[in-house]
């Protein structure tokens, strides 16, 4: 009878250890759940930053982390604006620019650092702190997405953009190039960094500051392309380590639908 006993108890634990694969969703570390989808919806992090700002470097510390543990699923983009981002010698890096400059000015010019997820242009929607940033961005992936962007080069740059869903708010659709790698001048805490590196730097626009309109009455099959010219080069970016970031968002609510990144080919 024991051995009868026993051998049955082998075959539960048996079985128990046969279930340890665990399908989708999958619980990431703290707790948060990310429900798989059929169109994934990737989730835009914007800071506001400067080269000036104390804070600033663990505010870009925890969006880099919240961006390595989502990999593909959450793009940053850098915004470096207000006095704090204004260099006071020649060594140090000057990112400011006048669509930098545009983007603060139609966000209320935000304290430093600031991140919005997946939103655009929406003052009340800046954090100042980066508690939440990661639960926003989990919210956002986790939704279905309404449309997919495609972008693609040639001797100018397409974006192609396929709607899942009928949408009939007022849409715009931006944007920029990014550069990655740049190592240089930040204040951290009460250290000078000389050798910091700087990522998801906004360099320039492709589409206008903040973007243009889209003509939903043009799509044909559910797709709409948009064309653009390839903005020149300024001799101190580095090529290789560019990227192009872009994104549709509501008008109305800023609600940023999707939003894609490709590496610039040279």
């Amino acid at each position: 009878m024991k051995i009868i006993k026993l051998l049955l108890i082998l075959s539960m634990l048996s079985f128990i250890n046969s279930c340890d694969i665990i399908d989708e969703p999958y619980e990431q570390d703290g707790g948060i759940v990310v429900e798989p989808n059929e169109h994934e919806r990737r989730a835009l992090l914007i800071e506001f930053t400067g080269i000036k700002c104390p804070n600033c470097p663990d505010a870009s510390k925890e969006a880099h982390r919240i961006i390595d543990k989502y990999e593909g699923k959450v793009i940053g983009l850098n915004i470096h604006a207000s006095t704090l981002a204004k260099p006071s010698s020649p060594d140090q890096p000057n990112f400011r620019n006048s669509t930098s400059d545009e983007i603060y000015a139609n966000t209320n010019r935000p304290s430093l650092p600031g991140g919005l997820i997946s939103q655009f242009l929406v003052p009340d929607a800046v954090t100042n702190s980066t508690i939440t940033w990661e639960t926003q961005v989990a919210e956002v992936i986790s939704k279905s997405a309404d449309l997919e962007i495609k972008i693609t080069q040639s001797d100018k740059f397409n974006f192609e953009v396929e709607f899942f869903n009928e949408l009939n708010s007022n849409l715009r659709i931006a944007a920029y190039f990014t550069e990655f790698d740049y190592i240089g001048y930040q204040i951290d805490g009460t250290n000078i960094i000389l050798d910091y590196e700087h990522n998801y730097i906004l360099r320039t626009s492709i589409l206008g500051d903040l973007g243009q309109d889209l003509d939903l009455t043009k799509i044909e099959d559910n797709k709409l392309n948009v064309e653009a010219e390839i903005p020149a080069i300024d001799a101190k970016w580095t090529a290789k380590n560019l990227r192009v970031v872009c994104f549709v968002y509501d008008v109305e609510s800023g609600d940023v639908l999707q939003v894609s990144e490709v590496k610039f080919e040279e």
